[in-house]
């Protein structure tokens, strides 16, 4: 009889190891643990915000929209949507000479704080809409944008600048010598991929991303294979990996990389064939023959060459 139990346990026990760990549901945590769920979890404020780097504690908990401008020679006005992942600080235009005036959040009066000589409000999880105004005796030759905001679109004296000009140092310029002219909307993606056949087996992507015409956002599909879990996103331009495993990219001209490490699930080897599934931007557009109504412009290229030293991580 006592054997009989033992051979029971080993049975259930070697069961169990079989079995991949997973987070408890809130249902099911033990009433007894259930107090001490916040004092666990402090450091993993971030773990409901989207995943946009390579290291996992780093995310980005707040994500805008275009930034709107109008600008005159006595004044000048914004308006910017946000969505909020947990409570953050956000950055506004402007800065200590610049400071803007009548700032609201959803159509209510917000607190404007300082921080390193720049504005901003603090917000807690949702979406908004942020608008504010500037008032001057004449037009500046410059004006701050936070860095987290890739889009803008740019009225000055009732004409639209169809080509920002926005400085590494985050300064976007007002004054102009001449209207430059618009430029050809043009995306050129290049994909290499990468695969490690180890266990389990893992697949790097990167992206060179060539861009012209207007900033404007674009979503590529098959990103991310639905065979694989993500492990890293390294981006210079604002990007986010939604839920499906489409990449959110706000784009703005000049020649841009982008990295997306993955593996398979435990065991799964679904990924060798991986490198023949073609990207595609707004969901229904393949690089290797794009149409030019998919992102409003000239047809985007995609070349399958062998992948350059640098795809590493």
């Amino acid at each position: 009889m006592h054997i009989r139990v033992v051979l029971v346990l080993l049975s259930l026990l070697c069961q169990s190891l079989g079995t991949e760990a997973r987070p408890l549901r809130d249902n099911e945590i033990p009433p007894t643990l259930a107090p001490w769920v916040p004092w666990v979890l402090y450091e993993e404020r971030d773990r409901e915000c989207p995943f946009i780097h390579n290291q996992p504690a780093a995310r980005r908990c707040a994500w805008p929209s275009r930034l709107v401008l109008k600008i005159d020679k006595s004044e000048g006005e914004f308006i910017q949507f946000w969505r909020v992942y947990r409570e953050s600080w956000i950055g506004l235009p402007g800065d200590l000479e610049r400071w803007p005036q009548e700032v609201q959040v959803d159509g209510q009066p917000a607190s404007v704080t300082e921080r390193e000589g720049k504005p901003g409000v603090s917000l807690p999880p949702g979406r908004y809409q942020i608008t504010g105004r500037w008032r001057w005796e004449r037009l500046p030759e410059s004006l701050y944008v936070p860095p987290a905001t890739a889009l803008v679109s740019l009225i000055v004296n009732e004409t639209t600048v169809s080509w920002p000009d926005i400085r590494p140092d985050g300064q976007l310029w007002l004054k102009q010598q001449a209207e430059k002219s618009a430029l050809e909307e043009r995306l050129e993606i290049q994909v290499f991929r990468r695969i490690i056949d180890e266990v389990p087996l893992e697949l790097l992507t990167r992206l060179e991303i060539d861009v012209a015409g207007e900033p404007r956002e674009v979503l590529l599909s098959n990103a991310l294979l639905p065979e694989l879990i993500p492990l890293g996103l390294s981006s210079a331009l604002p990007a986010r990996l939604e839920p499906d495993g489409r990449l959110r990219l706000q784009l703005r001209p000049g020649h841009w990389v982008v990295k997306l490490s993955a593996r398979a699930k435990r065991g799964d080897r679904a990924a060798r064939g991986v490198s023949n599934r073609p990207l595609a931007a707004d969901g229904d557009l393949g690089l290797r023959r794009a149409q030019p109504s998919a992102v409003g412009g000239d047809p985007r290229r995609h070349s399958d060459r062998s992948a350059p030293d640098q795809c590493a991580p």
